[in-house]
């Protein structure tokens, strides 16, 4: 098979190079020299005349959403291009989006539940996909999924591990729930779902779900540092970036291809094992 990847060398683009590598022809996609914003990305990946491209490549930074014209230049004007290759190329699109196209109201999201994303990240995040539905419609994997991290990239694992490097507390938000998400699981998630041949939309997150708060507590567990976490709420965070209180997604179509992701605990216990 041949897989165009765009955002090869990010966290989730590193483990599907690995995880695709050894048993098919890749065309990897990165800046600083593959640009999805540039039109040229058209003609490159029509090139390659792929089978399957993933579009991995994305501007993730949520506060910097807020501002930076990066956001829409990447997040949907960026899908967009990369959506019109595999028109063209007739290649399948497996486009990575968010949690954050939710707001947050509800106890946990099924595929199809209305979004309604309260920043801006998950706007043009969601703009991405009602293009590529339009442009592409039955030969589309929308995947979703949630606080990704990794052995590539800058994550909140290691965010906060750093973070702790000399102090004897932190503050960690206890009222907002998530889903932490290993980008390797993922990769293993999608190579499934591609096999499927059923296009649509999924959840892909590992298993169960927890707060900022609980995640950072199980991090401090296994990594056995010494720190306290102090338990606060989203009021007193003051974060100026709306965040949702609750973007559980809910893996119902990925469960009825068969496809189920270990317990986020567990699948954090392995990564922490390759870092510590």
């Amino acid at each position: 098979m041949k897989i165009s990847i765009t955002g090869s060398n990010g966290q989730l683009g590193t483990e599907l190079v690995e995880l695709f590598g050894y048993k098919n022809d890749l065309q990897l996609l990165s800046l600083p020299k593959h640009d999805i914003t540039d039109d040229s990305i058209v003609q490159t990946i029509r090139s390659f005349d792929p089978d399957v491209t993933i579009n991995c490549a994305a501007f993730t930074d949520v506060d910097a959403c807020e501002y930076d014209n990066r956001a829409v230049d990447v997040n949907f004007l960026g899908a967009v291009n990369v959506a019109y290759a595999c028109l063209k190329s007739h290649s399948d699109l497996v486009h990575i989006s968010t949690d954050y196209v939710f707001d947050g109201e509800r106890d946990g999201y099924r595929e199809d539940d209305k979004p309604n994303p309260i920043n801006r990240y998950g706007q043009t995040k969601l703009w991405a996909e009602n293009a590529i539905k339009g442009m592409l419609f039955h030969k589309a994997y929308i995947v979703r999924t949630s606080r990704l991290y990794g052995k590539n990239g800058d994550n909140f694992v290691t965010k906060f591990l750093h973070g702790i490097e000399n102090k004897s507390s932190v503050n960690m938000v206890r009222d907002q729930f998530g889903q932490p998400t290993y980008s390797k699981d993922l990769a293993e998630a999608i190579e499934k779902l591609i096999q499927t041949e059923k296009h649509g939309t999924y959840h892909l997150t590992n298993s169960g779900y927890c707060s900022w708060y609980g995640w950072a507590k199980e991090i401090l567990k296994l990594s056995g540092k010494d720190c306290f976490v102090n338990p606060i709420s989203t009021q007193e965070w003051k974060r100026l970036t709306p965040i949702p209180k609750n973007s559980v997604l809910l893996n119902r179509n990925a469960f009825l291809q068969g496809i189920t992701i270990r317990p986020w605990q567990e699948a954090l216990a392995s990564f922490m094992s390759t870092i510590t």
